[in-house]
């Protein structure tokens, strides 16, 4: 193995990347395969239950990978080119269905929080009081105002 990796930390990476290849291509297919029905907070709608139908992983995994991005900067680095290619993938999706961010860095870095607090919600059941379907219409309503309409449709 070592002939191949550096370190245990190499390892980690290449699974973690492979991994990530993986489920950042699946999810991206799945949005730009989306159809735009003419509601948007729909099409807000699947995309959030895009992004939990993926989040389907052990939480004590989930849990460790994701505190590795706080202690170490490859991995952060990774979560950011994830959450890059993820949040252009929906902005991809919103501007083929005439709508745009007005503030596109800003508001996709909030849309981006929102969705993995709701697929963590959603996968670990965190608060089991807490109705998935309305948690799914809150957040596409907060969504939609921050969407203007473009011409380019």
């Amino acid at each position: 193995v070592y002939a191949y990796f550096e370190d245990k930390k190499d390892i980690l990476l290449a699974c973690l990347y492979r991994f990530g290849e993986t489920l950042t291509g699946q999810i991206c297919e799945k949005i730009s395969s989306l159809s735009f029905t003419g509601n948007i907070s729909n099409t807000i709608k699947n995309v959030l239950r895009i992004f939990v139908n993926y989040h389907d992983w052990s939480k004590l995994l989930h849990d460790e990978i994701m505190s590795l991005q706080y202690i170490d900067n490859d991995v952060k680095e990774y979560f950011d080119t994830i959450q890059k290619t993820m949040m252009t993938a929906v902005t991809s999706q919103l501007k083929a269905s005439g709508y745009a961010f007005r503030h596109e860095r800003e508001q996709t870095f909030l849309l981006f929080q929102m969705i993995m607090g709701i697929e963590d919600e959603l996968a670990f059941y965190h608060s089991p009081d807490i109705d998935h379907e309305i948690l799914i219409d809150e957040c596409a309503n907060a969504i939609v105002p921050m969407l203007i309409k473009c011409n380019n449709v």
